[in-house]
């Protein structure tokens, strides 16, 4: 009876001498580049801002693949992914990225780890490149209202909050919410305004087939978005499809047979228009607050 205690011991403690052994693979994997070095030929990575609810990586591919892929984890335990972002890219060596992914707060100083590499639509296409740094809280954003008021629209199939000093317009086939909030004196102040309208997609066509096919050849070429989960749905987000003011638009869906579209505007990432990052949070915040039903 002592031998069959001795050898469930010894057989209990190489168990967990091998669990030890993975988890230390893992993390020595993981945790090798810490200090900001490429690790492997994958995509070259030029800047990246970690703050503890954000991270974005910009940088330019180093093979070609249709898709640049980043993921935030954190470094105490490499399971627990935060956030993930893939952004649509040119096949071809040399293409520029600018990934940003947002999550929820972290507490300050928290170590993350940042996986960025060329990706083929289900897995990096060489190892990713692992970056680790210690997240910065970032400033305090006074956003021009929160969304503190419940839309349901019957004919779209979603419910969102909105900010309850805004206007809503119900269409039917169409919403938007517009702020309460002028901007600017003279004849033209800026208003900002969120919409919302279906986008169906009976024939299972990919989201990019989808929203490419009403847009001339030029633009379908540059066409660039980032795929990321906000709740139990898929979002695309992208700022590449035409507008007169500019838009960010968000298409969100649950299993892609068909989408609701939001769209920010106006919008310009190059040239901002003023307080455009406190509305930018602000659709944010209405986003994570999206049902679809």
């Amino acid at each position: 009876m002592g031998q069959l205690q001795s050898q469930h011991f010894q057989y209990g403690a190489i168990q967990s001498g091998i669990r030890l052994l993975i988890l230390a693979v893992i993390a020595v994997v993981a945790l090798t580049n810490l200090s900001g070095d490429r690790v492997a030929s994958a995509a070259q990575v030029r800047l990246y801002d970690v703050l503890c609810a954000k991270v974005r990586v910009s940088g330019v591919t180093t093979v070609a693949a249709p898709y640049v892929h980043v993921r935030v984890m954190t470094a105490n335990n490499l399971l627990n992914t935060l956030a993930e972002g893939t952004e649509k890219v040119l096949p071809a060596v040399g293409r520029s990225f600018d990934i940003t992914v947002d999550f929820l707060e972290q507490a300050a100083s928290t170590r993350f780890i940042i996986a960025v590499g060329e990706w083929d639509g289900s897995k990096y296409i060489n190892p990713a490149v692992l970056y680790g740094q210690d997240c910065t809280a970032g400033p305090t954003v006074s956003l021009p209202a929160q969304p503190d008021q419940q839309f349901r629209s019957k004919t779209l199939g979603f419910t969102i909050q909105y900010p309850s000093q805004w206007t809503v317009q119900d269409q039917g086939d169409s919403v938007s919410f517009t702020s309460n909030e002028q901007i600017g004196s003279g004849p033209e102040p800026i208003l900002y305004s969120v919409s919302a309208s279906a986008l169906p997609n009976p024939n299972g066509m990919s989201f990019e087939a989808l929203a490419n096919q009403s847009l001339p050849a030029d633009l379908q070429a540059t066409f660039t978005y980032i795929q990321r989960p906000v709740g139990a749905f898929t979002a695309y987000i992208t700022e590449a499809l035409p507008s007169q003011s500019g838009a960010v638009s968000a298409f969100l869906t649950r299993d892609g047979g068909r989408y609701v579209r939001l769209d920010l505007v106006p919008y310009d990432a190059q040239k901002p228009f003023p307080k455009q990052d406190d509305y930018r949070s602000l659709f944010e915040a209405m986003l994570n607050t999206f049902t679809m039903e």
